[in-house]
Order: C-alpha cells, then sequence, then structure tokens
C-alpha cells in the first residue's frame, strides 16, 4: 500500500512539522506546497527531510487566494508531481494545519480493505446545490482580492466585481456548466491512482471551465468525479460526512479548532484525520 500525501500550508510550523513525522513512513511519499505569500514558513522548511518516507518540497511558487482558481491550480500540481513519481494506491490531499487522529497503519488497512474506492465527501442539500449554481453559474472577477479588505486594491476592485455581477442578474446571464450535474464538497480528499490520471487528463477542461468562478476547489474535484464513470466507487456518495475519512467540524466554527479537551472525541472518530489545529495533537 503506497500512499502520497500531499499538503498545501500557508501557517502554523509546528503544527505542519508534527504531521510531517506523522506521515514520515515507508512506503510513503509527501510533497509539500507551501504559499508563495508564507516566505517565512518556507524559508523555515527549506532544509527539512524525513527518515523513511520520500520528501519534496515544490518550488515555492503559486500564491494561493481564498476563493480563487489558484487554490485548484495549487491541488493539480501537487497532484501531477506525485502522479509523475507513482504510481501510488492514494493520493491524499491535505492541509498544513492537519493531523492523523489514527495511528498509520491503521489507515494502510483499511485502504487495503477499500481499495479502489475513492474518498471525496459530497454535500447533498437544496442549500448546497443552490450555492453551486451561484458560484459557477456566473462570472467572478477579481476573487484573488476578495478576502484582502483591508487594502486599497479589494477597495477599488469589489465594486467592480458587484457591478459586474448586477448586470449579468439583471439581464438572466447564465454561463455554460462545466457538467449538467455539479456537484460540491471539501476539497481535501483520498483519490485512487486511475481517477488521479483521469483528473490531470481533464487539466485544461477544469482550468477553463472554473476560471472566474468563486471557490471552485469546493467543485471541480466532486464534479469531475461524479460525471466520470468512477462515480460508482465512491465510498460514501450519500453525504454522510464519512466520505474523506476527515474529521472537520463547520458548525462550531469556520472550521473549529480542535484543543486537548476534544481529545476523547478525536479518538472515538471513525475518521484517520482532522483539521484544523493550532498546535500538535501530541495530546490525542
Amino acid at each position: 500500500m503506497k500512499n502520497a500525501f500531499l499538503i498545501i500550508a500557508h501557517e502554523c510550523p509546528t503544527v505542519l512539522k508534527s504531521l510531517l513525522t506523522q506521515l514520515d513512513h515507508q512506503e510513503c511519499d509527501i510533497y509539500l506546497l507551501i504559499d508563495k505569500k508564507s516566505e517565512a514558513l518556507a524559508e523555515s522548511f527549506r532544509n527539512f527531510s524525513t527518515e523513511k518516507a520520500g520528501f519534496t518540497l515544490l518550488p515555492h511558487s503559486v500564491s494561493i487566494h481564498w476563493g480563487d482558481i489558484s487554490q485548484v491550480k495549487a491541488e493539480i500540481l501537487l497532484f501531477e508531481k506525485a502522479f509523475q513519481n507513482g504510481p501510488y494506491d492514494y493520493y491524499h490531499l491535505l492541509s498544513g494545519t492537519d493531523q492523523m487522529i489514527k495511528p498509520m497503519e491503521k489507515l494502510k488497512e483499511f485502504l487495503t480493505s477499500n481499495k479502489g474506492k475513492e474518498f471525496v465527501e459530497f454535500w447533498h442539500s437544496a442549500e448546497h446545490d443552490k450555492d453551486t449554481l451561484r458560484k459557477v453559474q456566473r462570472y467572478y472577477l477579481f476573487t484573488k482580492h476578495m478576502k484582502d479588505k483591508k487594502s486599497l486594491i479589494h477597495k477599488i476592485v469589489s465594486p467592480l466585481r458587484n457591478v459586474f455581477l448586477a448586470l449579468q442578474k439583471a439581464t438572466s446571464f447564465r454561463r455554460q456548466l462545466p457538467y449538467r450535474e455539479m456537484k460540491k464538497g471539501s476539497n481535501w480528499v483520498s483519490i485512487t491512482n486511475d481517477f488521479c490520471g483521469y483528473l490531470l487528463q481533464q487539466k485544461e477542461h477544469i482550468l477553463r471551465k472554473y476560471r472566474h468562478t468563486l471557490c471552485p476547489d469546493e467543485i471541480f474535484l466532486q464534479t469531475t468525479l461524479w460525471n466520470s464513470e468512477f462515480r460508482k466507487n465512491i465510498y460514501a456518495p450519500d453525504g454522510s460526512g464519512q466520505g474523506a475519512l476527515r474529521l472537520i467540524d463547520w458548525k462550531r466554527g469556520n472550521p473549529y479548532v480542535w484543543k486537548p479537551a476534544d481529545a476523547e472525541e478525536l479518538r472515538a472518530s471513525k475518521a484517520f484525520f482532522a483539521r484544523k489545529f493550532r498546535q500538535p495533537a501530541d495530546w490525542i
């Protein structure tokens, strides 16, 4: 059971180092991409090495912005780099603020017994379906500046984006959707080598069709999977919260930050990873 762990990080160096240590096992390779804006974090891991796992620090070249196509580009870059060095049984996309909450051997046993399944979370509800269409059926301009609300450029481009959206609504404009059935879910996934290869074949289509959409990282992979022959391999397509093997609490936070007081809840979970942490989870 050979696994590739693909990590996107931009903060919390102690949590990231703890995660890398947790993943440092034979038959595992780690690929780390650090947000270009996080210069200090990148410098602190420039000479990092592992004892057992393979370790690749990708070039510090992608500036990642919330809600922007840059998030999709970062994920595809990681999938591409690992796929070139594969094959792997599974490609696990993780945040740098994740921690493992089950031993690696337990994860390998579970994946072996469920080999071929795609561990991708889907959010099924009328509210989520409506939100998905809202994010993809119109053009969103200047998305990389949406979160930088204190900057001058945000104050300049935000009204322009809003006016352009208003014009699209007033004229009932709708973009041509990438697929008839659009799906949404968490971008943190564990996928097979076959589906990873299929996903990368769709790279140009994905980058073209999801450009100027909102939060495409929550949509492109789920939609591609749902509209492919790999749909039959989805582990939990019902949106039960078990699909991606990750424990992420959106009810108590955005997402909730796990604390030592939550140790029992984390240990009792069926998940293998949890997000997010501000300190290493050596108390689990």
